[in-house]
């Protein structure tokens, strides 16, 4: 049973209000480097991406973050400012759904997929969830319950 409100807390976007796609949906048929759409993480305490393949066949499809203070120069993110079962995730499935988080001091950060052992491949995408806002609700339209 749900008692806990997580929706005013999280935003699927950017804090300038921009839809919050970590990757655009995108098949994958080759070894490749695709890097995700830059998320703005002002106004908030964390990220999330939450990825999923669809239409998997074959591949390794390996996530990771890089992160910069100013959305124009990129560094990779170092493992102890990402969460997750490792400082990567790694998919070879489809429709299961995985998440990495990032914990770092850098404004601006943008998701990783790097695909190897890629001959048919997959459908890939990932939304990015802002979370702990430093002013809530983040959804206009929330009204409390009595």
């Amino acid at each position: 049973m749900s008692q806990q409100d997580l929706h005013t807390i999280v935003y699927p976007g950017t804090a300038n209000q921009v839809a919050g796609m970590g990757l655009n949906f995108v098949s994958i048929s080759t070894n490749s480097v695709h890097t995700g759409n830059t998320i703005n993480t002002v106004g908030f305490e964390a990220l999330e991406m939450l990825f999923v393949a669809t239409s998997y066949t074959d591949g390794t499809f390996t996530l990771s973050f890089q992160d910069s203070p100013d959305g124009t120069n990129w560094t990779a993110v170092p493992a102890q400012f990402t969460l997750g079962l490792s400082s990567t995730q790694i998919i070879t499935a489809a429709n299961a759904p995985t998440w990495i988080g990032y914990i770092g001091k850098k404004q601006y950060v943008r998701l990783v997929v790097t695909s190897t052992n890629v001959t048919t491949g997959a459908t890939v995408g990932a939304i990015a969830l802002n979370a702990f806002p430093h002013f809530a609700p983040t959804d206009p339209n929330f009204v409390p319950a009595d």
